[in-house]
């Protein structure tokens, strides 16, 4: 396991300058507008992507192929890469809450911050998403994988835009709902996730376990 997390941060180190670079330009730009959801989602997109990336690289030197003749099973391959999203998550909300903390001791001014029932729920929906997307990836590869987490994210800001709108028609002021609501969401949210991490593990380790590589 200490190997294949090993190899799975060189990867990452492979290609960080350039999301490092987006990361300065993104914070540069929630600067000039005074708004980090920015950089907050900058990041959390990055921090959840950077699975499927790792995996691509994975595929291009058949590495599973080469994994499975060593004394690695399945599951130690499936485990590796929900643990590094799991760290690349809550990194990147790490590195959004020091952010926002730096730029409002330095600054005359403060900064819209995602407050933290707000991180809360990206967090839960980034996890979701990724979560039903990488069974795909270890089943039919991270191509689809990738279309399978674009059409989550899309189908999740439908529903949400949706329940806006329907909230505006009816007449009913869902922000005032929403935050009296606001730890009974958190809670709902945060275990839905789980839940579907959890069962989106068990359903990798299974497709992991009888593939041939």
């Amino acid at each position: 396991m200490k190997g294949l997390m090993l190899k799975e941060l060189y990867l990452i180190k492979s290609f960080a300058k350039q999301y490092v670079l987006f990361l300065v330009l993104m914070a540069a730009w929630s600067i000039m507008v005074h708004n980090i959801s920015f950089v907050a989602t900058y990041i959390m997109v990055l921090g959840s992507s950077l699975i499927l990336s790792t995996t691509s690289m994975d595929e291009l030197v058949s590495f599973n192929r080469f994994a499975v003749t060593m004394p690695i099973d399945g599951k130690k391959i499936v485990k590796s890469k929900y643990t590094v999203l799991f760290l690349t998550v809550g990194l990147g909300e790490v590195l959004v809450w020091l952010f926002d903390r730096a730029v409002n001791l330095l600054a005359d001014w403060k900064m819209e911050m995602i407050d933290g029932e707000g991180m809360i729920v990206m967090v839960a929906l980034f996890l979701s998403a990724n979560a039903i997307s990488i069974p795909v990836m270890f089943k039919v590869g991270v191509t689809k994988s990738r279309y399978t987490y674009i059409v989550v994210m899309i189908t999740i800001g439908f529903i949400i835009l949706g329940g806006y709108k329907a909230s505006e028609m009816a007449g009913i002021p869902i922000d005032d709902m929403l935050n009296s609501i606001e730890s009974i969401l958190n809670l709902i949210t945060s275990a839905i996730a789980v839940l579907i991490v959890i069962v989106s593990y068990l359903i990798s380790v299974k497709i992991v376990q009888k593939k041939e590589w």
